[in-house]
């Protein structure tokens, strides 16, 4: 399964893609290990998935909180927008 950026999603993500409108992003956050900068930005942080005030209120810094792993990736798009 890939996305617009052609990403090649893990078979755990693939899972959760299958099943996105049906989870609560802010446990998919919290509770999968190392998942990808690009399903973050796909679909964690996108609007069109985030159906509760909670989800909506999920921040880079929540992601970098939850997803360590980012911090590199993370820090690398803030410096490129400042």
């Amino acid at each position: 399964m890939t996305f617009e950026n052609n990403h090649e999603y893990n078979d755990t993500e693939k899972e959760l893609i299958k099943n996105i409108n049906n989870l609560d992003l802010n446990n998919v956050l919290k509770n999968i290990d190392n998942l990808s900068w690009e399903f973050v930005i796909n679909f964690i942080l996108n609007e069109k998935y985030q159906k509760t005030r909670k989800e909506r209120d999920i921040t880079i810094d929540t992601v970098a909180n939850y997803q360590p792993h980012l911090l590199p990736k993370i820090k690398e798009v803030l410096s490129a927008i400042k």
